[in-house]
């Protein structure tokens, strides 16, 4: 089966952690290794407005749409 294919076999096993590419140790890393590292700023949450129950699809999709345009032009300003 495709579980014995040489090329397969990664997919089913369980990642243990993060290999490093050049030697192959096990990665890890915290805060203060990273000299580019930034603080994570959540993003303020988006403003959608709820849809009511049995929402006609084309009501849900331009919620959607409008909801996708905010938060583009949201990420433009940043």
């Amino acid at each position: 089966g495709a579980n014995n294919n040489a090329e397969n076999v990664g997919e089913n096993q369980p990642l243990i952690g993060a290999v490093h590419p050049m030697n192959g140790q096990l990665a890890s890393g915290t805060e203060g290794d990273d000299p580019n590292h930034k603080e994570y700023v959540p993003e303020p949450p988006m403003d959608i407005p709820p849809l009511p129950p049995g929402a006609l699809m084309k009501t849900v999709m331009a919620a959607l749409v409008n909801a996708i345009n905010r938060q583009g032009q949201y990420m433009r300003e940043q």
